[in-house]
C-alpha cells in the first residue's frame, strides 16, 4: 500500500511541475538556428573524425581516411595484436560464465558479487585513437584506447582492481597525485652544486608490458611468503588473466585481439602497470645491492612518470639512463635534466635557497578549455569554478610571487569564457588569503547516520525551479513514526553536449546500415504491409503531430517491422506508448484481442470501454526503430530506455493511456 502522504504529494508535485512545464518560452537556446544547422550538418559528415587531444584540451580534426591509417599502422604490429573472429568472442563469453558459476558453487564468490561479474548482454570492446598532439602537432602519433563499457570483461576488471589497488598504495615511491608530490617536493633540501633534478618518462608503458610476467607477478604479491593462493586470490588471478589475455575489441569491421600490454580503457590497468614498474623498482633501484643506489636521494614515481634526484656527476646519471634502459626489454626510459628546474605532472620543480619549491606548469599545446558561462549547467557550478582554479593554483605555488604571476593568466582566461569580472575577483580574493596548509589536509570521509534521499535527473533549466517545488512540499511526507523526513539532496547529471553529438568512440557506417531498395533508401515513416488487418488503421504523415508534441519518424516502418516503439492513439486523441520485440502486427492483434475480449487491468483497455471505443478505432504508427551496431548489447534495455523517452515526449502518463504502473516498470 502506498502512503496517503505520498500520494497527497505526487499529485501536489505533479500538479506544479505541469504547470512548470506548460508556461511559454522556458527553455532558452544557446546555440543560435545558424549555428544548430551547422552542428547537424557537421554531425553527419563521415568524412571528418573529430577527437579530443591525448593532453592539453584541444580538438583535433582530422579527416577519416587519414585517423583509420594511423590506428591501421598500431595494428599491424603483430607483436601487440592480431586478427581474430566472433568465435573467440563467443569461447570467452562461455569461459567468463563457466568460471563464474564454478566460483558461486564453491562459494568463492557470493551471490551478490555473481550477479555483477555475470553480464548477459555485453558489447564488444571498441578501439578509437588520441591524437598526441604535445608529442608532434603536425603529424601526431596516436594513443590507442579501448573502451570496454559494458564489455564481458569490464566486471571482471573492476572487481579484481579492487584488491589489486591496496597493493599499489604500498610501493615503495608510489605518490597518488599532485598533492601529495607537492607536499614530498617541499620538505627536500636541495644541492646544485651536487644535485640533478631528473625526471624520467616510460614510453607506451600500457602497451609493453609483457602479459605472462605480469600474471606470475600478481601471484607472487597476493601469495603470502611462498605460501599457496586461497581460492579466492586464485580466482583473482583468473579475472586478471581473462581482462589481459583476452582483450579483444572491434576497429571497422574486424576484431582484434591484444597479444601483448594491456589497454588503456581497462580499470585494472593502471593498477597492473603501477605493479610492474614497482617490480622492476625493487630490483634496480631499491635494491641496496644495485650499482647506483647510492646516488639516487629521492625516487618518485605516478604510473609511468617517474621524478628523482641524482647526487653525482652528469657521466655517471647517463650512465645509470643507459643501464636502466637494459634491466627491462619492455620499459623504455626517456630522461630530462636540469640543475635549476624541471616539469612533472602539472607542476615545476625548482631550488630556492636550498629548498625545493614548486609552482604552476602548462604546456605550450593546453587550450582554454574552461566551462563557458554561458553552458547549461548548474549556475552553482560555474559560481564554484573560478574559486577551485585558483585555489589549485595556490596549491601548485609555493610562493605569493609565483600565485600573483598565474593568476594574472587564469583571469584573462576566465574573461574570455565569458565568467563576470566581479566573480572572479572575489574568487582569485578568497583563494589568495585560504591558508595554503590546509589543502593539503585530508578530508575525513563522512559518516552519516541515515542516508539522505539522492534525487539524480539531468540538469535543464528548470531543474532548480523542481528542486523548489519538491522541497516545498516536502513537509507532506512523513515516516511511520509521524516524522517529517529530511530533504532530499539533489544531484544533475551532464545534459548532452556539443562533445557527444560530435566525439564517437565507435561510428556505424550510415551507408551500409541505411535499407535500400535498388541502391534507392527506403522513405521514412509508417507503411502498410498490404496483407493484415492493421494496415487501415496505420496513422498516416510525417512528422506525427498531437497536442503535446510533434516527432518526425526517422526509419521505415510497416507491419511486420520487429524491435521498435510504437504509438497508439484513441478518437479522444490520447496516446499510448509501447514497445516490442516482435512485428508489430503481433503485438497490435494481442491490444485488439484484449478490446474485444474486454479484458480487465490494462488501463489501454479500460479506457476503450469507458469511451465505448471500437476495436477499429484503435489507430497506430511506429516511432522508431531499435538496433544495434556492430558492438552489439541489450536491445531490450535499450527499448525501454527510448520507451521511455517517447512515454515523456508524448506526456502519456500524465496526460494519456499509459499507467503510472508502465512508467515504473521500466523505471525499476
Amino acid at each position: 500500500m502506498v502512503n496517503k502522504d505520498i500520494e497527497t504529494f505526487e499529485r501536489v508535485v505533479d500538479k506544479s511541475i505541469d504547470s512548470l512545464l506548460n508556461q511559454k518560452n522556458w527553455i532558452n537556446y544557446n546555440l543560435s538556428k545558424t549555428e544548430t544547422e551547422a552542428l547537424k550538418t557537421l554531425e553527419q559528415r563521415e568524412d571528418l573524425t573529430i577527437k579530443p587531444a591525448d593532453k592539453g584540451g584541444s580538438i583535433v580534426i582530422m579527416s577519416s581516411s587519414d585517423y583509420e591509417n594511423r590506428i591501421n599502422l598500431l595494428l599491424e604490429k603483430p607483436d601487440h595484436y592480431c586478427k581474430t573472429n566472433k568465435n573467440e568472442w563467443i569461447t570467452l563469453q562461455d569461459n567468463i560464465q563457466r568460471l563464474l558459476r564454478y566460483a558461486k558453487e564453491d562459494e568463492i564468490i557470493c551471490e551478490e558479487a555473481y550477479a555483477f561479474l555475470m553480464n548477459t548482454n555485453p558489447v564488444i570492446p571498441a578501439l578509437y585513437g588520441l591524437p598526441k598532439v604535445h608529442k608532434n602537432i603536425e603529424n601526431p602519433p596516436m594513443r590507442p584506447i579501448v573502451s570496454s563499457i559494458g564489455s564481458l570483461t569490464e566486471p571482471l576488471s573492476k572487481y579484481a582492481d579492487v584488491f589489486l589497488q591496496p597493493l599499489v598504495v604500498k610501493q615503495k615511491g608510489y605518490i597518488k597525485d599532485t598533492t601529495s608530490m607537492i607536499k614530498k617536493i617541499e620538505c627536500l633540501n636541495f644541492n646544485p652544486d651536487t644535485q640533478i633534478l631528473v625526471t624520467l618518462d616510460i614510453e607506451a608503458l600500457y602497451t609493453n608490458i609483457p602479459q605472462d610476467n605480469t600474471i606470475m607477478m600478481i601471484i607472487d604479491m597476493l601469495s603470502n611468503e611462498g605460501q599457496d593462493l586461497t581460492a579466492h586470490q586464485s580466482f583473482i588471478v583468473d579475472c586478471i588473466t581473462m581482462v589481459l589475455k583476452s582483450n579483444i575489441f572491434l576497429f571497422g569491421s574486424d576484431l582484434y585481439r591484444q597479444v601483448k600490454g594491456t589497454s588503456m580503457g581497462a580499470t585494472c590497468a593502471p593498477s597492473l602497470a603501477c605493479l610492474y614498474v614497482s617490480h622492476f623498482e625493487e630490483k634496480h633501484i631499491f635494491n641496496p645491492d644495485a650499482p647506483f643506489f647510492e646516488n639516487i636521494s629521492e625516487w618518485s614515481r605516478y604510473i609511468d612518470d617517474i621524478f628523482f634526484i641524482w647526487t653525482g656527476e652528469s657521466v655517471m646519471l647517463t650512465e645509470f639512463l643507459e643501464w636502466l634502459n637494459l634491466g627491462d626489454i619492455n620499459l623504455k626510459f626517456t630522461s630530462h635534466q636540469n640543475r635549476d628546474q624541471c616539469e612533472f605532472l602539472d607542476i615545476i620543480i625548482k631550488h630556492i635557497d636550498g629548498r625545493l619549491n614548486v609552482e604552476l606548469f602548462t604546456k605550450t599545446t593546453d587550450r582554454n578549455t574552461m566551462l563557458h558561462f554561458d553552458s547549461n549547467h548548474p549556475t552553482c557550478q560555474k559560481n564554484n569554478i573560478p574559486f577551485g582554479q585558483f585555489l589549485r593554483l595556490k596549491r601548485n605555488c609555493t610562493t605569493m610571487r609565483d600565485y600573483e604571476k598565474h593568476a594574472d593568466v587564469l583571469k584573462k582566461k576566465f574573461l574570455e569564457r565569458g565568467y563576470p569580472r566581479r566573480l572572479i575577483r572575489q574568487a582569485y580574493k578568497k583563494a589568495k588569503y585560504f591558508n595554503r596548509e590546509t589543502i593539503f589536509e585530508e578530508n575525513p570521509t563522512p559518516t552519516p547516520q541515515t542516508q539522505p534521499l539522492i534525487f539524480v535527473t539531468n540538469f535543464s533549466q528548470v531543474s532548480n525551479k523542481i528542486k523548489n517545488i519538491v522541497n516545498r512540499n516536502w513537509h507532506l511526507i512523513t515516516n511511520k513514526a509521524q516524522e517529517r523526513l529530511p530533504k532530499p539532496m539533489f544531484s544533475f547529471r551532464r545534459n548532452i553536449t556539443i562533445r557527444n553529438k560530435l566525439v564517437h568512440t565507435y561510428r556505424e557506417n550510415r551507408q551500409q546500415s541505411q535499407p535500400c531498395i535498388n541502391n534507392a533508401p527506403l522513405p521514412s515513416g509508417t507503411f502498410p504491409c498490404q496483407g493484415c488487418v492493421n494496415c487501415s488503421n496505420i496513422i498516416k504523415g510525417n512528422p506525427i503531430t498531437t497536442k503535446n508534441t510533434k516527432v518526425h519518424i526517422k526509419n521505415f516502418i510497416n507491419c511486420r517491422t520487429k524491435n521498435l516503439i510504437y504509438l497508439i492513439q484513441c478518437p479522444c486523441k490520447l496516446c499510448y506508448v509501447g514497445e516490442t520485440s516482435r512485428e508489430i502486427r503481433v503485438r497490435l492483434n494481442e491490444h485488439r484481442s484484449a478490446i474485444r475480449n474486454k479484458k480487465k487491468g490494462a488501463h489501454l483497455t479500460d479506457h476503450w470501454q469507458l469511451a465505448n471505443h471500437t476495436v477499429e478505432d484503435l489507430k497506430w504508427c511506429g516511432l522508431e526503430t531499435v538496433t544495434l551496431n556492430s558492438k552489439g548489447g541489450n536491445t531490450n534495455a535499450k527499448r525501454k530506455k527510448r520507451e521511455q523517452f517517447f512515454m515523456s515526449r508524448f506526456n502519456s502518463v500524465r496526460c494519456g493511456l499509459n499507467s503510472r504502473e508502465d512508467w515504473e516498470q521500466i523505471v525499476h
